[in-house]
């Protein structure tokens, strides 16, 4: 969202994340299994034409993991730059932060709902992890299990 005037606003925090050089062991793993997969539907069908169709749409829903996705956090919003979609979200419509340790999840709803996977928003957090939980904690707040770990803990970007 630019700011007034037409200029560009600067985020406050911004970082790229991209699972598969990050987590090399497991990248190996999910080709060996895409391998296998796409090796099957050839046998199976014996068409070229079935195994590039199966390959695109098996790459289309792991882009997240092959592609890098963009985070920049701003002062009044969060945008979420992925493959071929960019999410941008107002911290007003996230009632709840819950962290783990890959990174945090944004919810909407202000108690657990079995929608909240589909509507919230997680934000892989492989660097600056305290700084950036804690500017997190000033947009959202803490949901229920992360105020018992920060009670517990005494460690409020933990």
């Amino acid at each position: 969202m630019p700011a007034e005037g037409g200029e560009k606003q600067k985020p406050e925090m911004a970082w790229s994340t991209l699972p598969f050089v990050e987590r090399p062991l497991t990248s190996v793993g999910v080709l060996l299994f895409l391998a296998i997969i796409l090796a099957g539907i050839y046998y199976w069908f014996h068409s070229c034409y079935w195994v590039a169709l199966a390959g695109i749409t098996l790459f289309m829903s792991l882009s997240a993991y092959f592609v890098p996705t963009r985070y920049e956090l701003y002062d009044d919003h969060i945008v979420v730059k992925r493959f071929l979609t960019t999410q941008n979200k107002k911290w007003v419509e996230f009632k709840r932060l819950y962290s783990d340790r890959n990174g945090a999840f944004l919810s909407p709803f202000d108690s657990p709902n079995r929608l909240e996977n589909f509507r919230g928003l997680f934000l892989r957090i492989p660097h600056n992890r305290v700084e950036t939980l804690r500017f997190l904690q000033r947009k959202v707040p803490l949901g229920k299990a992360d105020e018992r770990a920060e009670a517990s803990t005494g460690d409020k970007a933990s």
